[in-house]
């Protein structure tokens, strides 16, 4: 009998007007040229995904960008532990975007691929906090229904989620007070 070949499912590219909004007010108020390596930083992470989905034998079939950021969706079963490892490998790969572009800033003085690096630490830093749907979210329930159970992991990731809330409000009402 011929082997029958699986055909991925199409990809789709999906724009919200909510992030059009967001990508036209961040061009406008964009003085220092950082929406370019913003997207570069931001396809770096995304491809991370991407890679992972087909090294477990899963396919991307849409992604969608919102005011709140994208979102990948897939075909194809994944384990736990896969969906787990997939959510690391978009701040792996944009922790290696960036180190490729310090390097690569720090020998040509580039302002695009230094520019790329600190945007791509923002981004990886930020996608790794303990809060869902971040990827760091993602990782930190599957470790904590491993080892506390479904029901304590759900706890914790609530009282976690108020926690950073609370964090980074607590660092931004800081911020607008400029030290006094």
């Amino acid at each position: 009998m011929p082997a029958v070949a699986c055909v991925p499912p199409r990809f789709r590219l999906e724009v919200g007007s909510g992030f059009l909004l967001l990508l036209a007010l961040v061009w406008f108020f964009d003085e220092g040229g950082l929406l370019p390596p913003l997207a570069a930083a931001a396809a770096a992470h995304e491809l991370g995904h991407i890679a992972a989905l087909y090294a477990f034998g899963a396919y991307p079939t849409r992604l969608r960008a919102s005011i709140s950021g994208f979102a990948l969706d897939y075909a194809g079963e994944l384990t736990p532990g896969q969906l787990a490892l997939t959510a690391l490998a978009g701040p792996a790969a944009g922790a290696g975007f960036a180190a490729l572009c310090a390097a690569v800033g720090a020998r040509t003085d580039s302002g695009f691929f230094l520019a790329s690096a600190g945007i791509g630490v923002v981004l990886t830093v930020f996608n790794l906090l303990p809060v869902a749907p971040l990827d760091g979210g993602i990782c930190a329930e599957f470790a904590l229904t491993r080892l506390f159970g479904a029901k304590t992991a759900q706890i914790f990731l609530n009282v976690l989620f108020g926690a950073v809330v609370a964090l980074l409000l607590g660092g931004g009402l800081l911020c607008l007070r400029g030290g006094d």
